[in-house]
């Protein structure tokens, strides 16, 4: 068990039966510790704000002596249980009570000094002098996270943390750690064959080492969405951008049955070959050649692959038609997802094991059931859903080592009500991978319905760290940090979402009414009103309501609510009345459009409970607190 006391005269702690133990440190005497403006007084066991004294419950006061004790190292739940309460039995939830206490007394409301570090502990993140006497005035008059000192820029876009990007319109200050050694981008191999429609090959050989290389538990590989995506930059706009200190490029040249294979692993910080080697070989040995890649990277940066294996076939013809039925499926085209399950099958028509391909058609299946156009025939979804069922069991037969298998099985028994079996399979994905980033949005989405909001910002911000390009990722950690009352934060995401994809973000209502929303609860209605007057009509009167109630144009807020009202009863639209009236402080005509809600608030289809309760227009209200509580009840049934 691992303990870090800096030199303390005395640190009191409550042991069983009342008994106090008392840690000395003779010869010196410092009593207090200065945090910023505050003063932990260790005699008194008080928390001191510039002289007035913070109520603290005993054990909070310990618990945040002993983050302080140990700040900048991450402190587990079980080592705060053993340090603070010894002998006596009690749950983590009593530690997460402490530490809430102990956040609010600082006024650490996001979480900026004591940080949660996902599955590991807690980390306190902010300069404390421990060498301070009793009663002396601290340096700095205000918090400043040591994480800000770093500081510097990277980019973000839709769902995580370490990574923003300080542009000109950006208010939040931003974070841009210096890249571990051991961090390494795949970029997507350049297609260089004589007839140029091998990319899905190269593309697809590339995933396959990235893939191997992220079996290794001490190398950090970005995520192939990320490192896909920053083609044509320069070795070391990359590794800025993704924040790597290695990047591995190559191509690769397909002539009937040759194959040649050129790769290079390069050092970011001076566009220095660690390694390269062209390997010319007949297509047969693919495998082999991916295989021997990865090893031989792994050992150049002096880390080991791990033993997990991928599940993938040892026949290339099969490895062939999946590269193209996951090429097509990534890309989305007219008639791609036709494409990709008719390569998913070929796939298991030579090789009937091959797990991943199951699982391919498992996504397929739940794509066209639960998609952006769901099926709508009730014939043809009982077929989809018994395809999708008999492809998650062949995955599960022939591959239950792959995180991604598990979580598609999650999904399957999710969908259809087996909740015990989905919440199983994604315990065990979460053993298998705990980065895999469908395994980080099942936690962050736990945290969720659990009421953690800023929980699930913090692992929504590890998933966008290790795939910083990830426009799904970034929209999440937006909604995220739109639940956790961190209005700016939000608004930085979706700028930066819009900086990257301009076209899809631009044309996509929900990203605009987004960023509108978060315009006004910053009270920017001058900027909100561009962004509202520009989205489609029901939206549109939606905003319009909202803004001119906050500019005091009251005829036209009227006007803009009447023809909000007027739109079909549809789940969305109920929610957007009831969040107008709160908003204007009309108590009785929201909770009437609520109740006319209650029953449309559904884990899957209406209106999501989450969505309800997080909802900071309702939250304005006292009196919804009821109604509020009913939206949590509904929100424990979601299964993630």
């Amino acid at each position: 068990m691992r303990y870090i006391f800096p030199k303390l005269e005395r640190f009191t702690t409550h042991r069983p039966g009342g008994k106090e133990k008392a840690m000395d440190n003779p010869g010196t005497d410092r009593r207090s510790i200065s945090i910023s403006r505050f003063v932990l007084d260790l005699d008194r066991c008080a928390l001191l704000d510039e002289g007035r004294e913070i109520p603290l419950r005993p054990k909070t006061f310990e618990v945040l002596h002993f983050l302080v004790q140990n700040a900048g190292v991450v402190v587990s739940s079980r080592e705060l249980l053993d340090a603070v309460w010894g002998d006596i039995v009690v749950t983590e939830d009593s530690v997460r009570q402490c530490v809430a206490d102990a956040r609010k007394a600082l006024g650490d409301k996001d979480h900026d000094i004591i940080r949660t570090v996902p599955r590991r502990g807690y980390l306190f993140d902010s300069p404390a002098d421990q060498a301070a006497p009793q009663g002396s005035r601290p340096v700095s008059q205000r918090f400043r996270p040591s994480w800000l000192l770093v500081a510097g820029i990277s980019i973000l876009l839709l769902a995580a943390v370490v990574f923003r990007f300080l542009g000109e319109d950006a208010v939040e200050p931003t974070v841009n750690l210096q890249p571990a050694a051991n961090s390494v981008a795949v970029l997507r191999f350049a297609d260089l064959s004589p007839d140029g429609n091998h990319g899905y090959l190269a593309a697809g050989l590339a995933e396959e080492i990235l893939h191997y290389l992220a079996q290794s538990p001490s190398l950090r590989v970005i995520a192939r969405t990320s490192s896909f995506a920053v083609e044509g930059d320069s070795i070391a706009a990359i590794g800025q951008q993704l924040n790597v200190a290695n990047v591995l490029e190559g191509s690769i040249r397909r002539d009937g049955d040759r194959l040649r294979v050129s790769v290079q692993l390069v050092d970011t910080a001076n566009s220095f070959h660690r390694w390269s080697r062209t390997y010319d070989v007949e297509y047969r040995n693919i495998l082999a050649v991916q295989t021997e890649i990865a090893q031989v990277v792994a050992s150049q940066l002096d880390v080991t692959l791990g033993n997990r294996k991928r599940g993938s076939t040892s026949d290339p013809q099969a490895l062939e038609h999946f590269l193209q039925a996951r090429f097509f499926y990534s890309r989305r085209g007219p008639d791609d997802v036709e494409l990709a399950e008719d390569h998913y099958r070929m796939a298991l028509d030579v090789d009937p094991a091959y797990a991943e391909a199951w699982a391919g058609l498992a996504a397929i299946a739940n794509l066209r059931l639960h998609g952006k156009n769901p099926e709508a025939d009730p014939e043809r979804r009982a077929q989809l859903t018994e395809t999708q069922r008999h492809a998650v069991e062949q995955a599960l037969q022939y591959g239950p080592g792959l995180a991604d298998i598990q979580m598609r099985a999650a999904s399957y028994f999710r969908f259809n009500g087996e909740r015990d079996r989905a919440v199983k399979h994604i315990e065990i994905a979460r053993t298998l991978d705990p980065d895999n980033w469908l395994v980080l949005s099942a936690d962050a989405a736990r945290h969720l319905i659990r009421r953690r909001p800023e929980e699930a910002v913090d692992v929504m911000r590890q998933a966008v760290q290790l795939d910083p390009l990830n426009a799904v990722l970034r929209n999440n950690l937006a909604a995220y940090y739109f639940y956790a009352g961190q209005f700016q934060k939000a608004l930085d995401q979706l700028r930066e979402a819009e900086r990257q994809y301009p076209n899809i973000v631009q044309s996509n209502t929900d990203q605009q009414v987004s960023i509108a929303k978060a315009l006004i609860l910053l009270e920017r209605f001058e900027e909100a009103l561009g962004v509202v007057q520009s989205l489609p009509a029901g939206w549109r009167s939606y905003g319009l309501a909202l803004v001119y109630h906050a500019l005091g144009s009251n005829s036209e807020a009227e006007e803009s609510l009447a023809e909000l009202q007027a739109l079909p009863p549809e789940p969305g639209n109920l929610l957007a009345v009831a969040e107008v009236h709160a908003y204007r402080g009309e108590s009785a005509q929201a909770l009437t459009w609520l109740n006319r809600l209650k029953p449309h608030l559904l884990c899957f289809g209406g209106v999501m409970p989450i969505d309800a309760y997080y909802s900071h227009f309702l939250a304005r209200l006292d009196d919804l607190k009821q109604w509020r509580e009913a939206a949590a009840t509904r929100m424990a049934d979601c299964v993630y």
